[in-house]
């Protein structure tokens, strides 16, 4: 499997939010974390498609082709290519 020039892209959507705040009163000091991100994905010649993969998917719903809609008239323009060789 290989991946064509660009073919995948990943952007941070949106600003991080991180809180990070000292909890005291217990036997040892505790610290809580919490954090909010977002992030894009787009692949060259495919769109998601909401109704079957979800708004804010999870990783695999991601990796889950049956989400992915091939949007291009020509495979030649998809994200990737696979090499099926026969053994001499």
């Amino acid at each position: 499997l290989g991946l064509t020039d660009g073919a995948v892209s990943l952007t941070e959507s949106e600003d991080r939010e991180l809180i990070f705040e000292k909890l005291s009163g217990f036997e040892n000091i505790m610290y809580r974390y919490q954090a909010e991100f977002a992030y894009s994905l787009r692949v060259n010649g495919m769109a998601w498609d909401q109704a079957a993969g979800g708004v804010n998917p999870s990783a695999a719903a991601v990796a889950t082709s049956a989400n992915w809609l091939n949007v291009t008239s020509d495979t030649k323009n998809l994200p990737g290519i696979r090499i099926r060789s026969r053994a001499a």
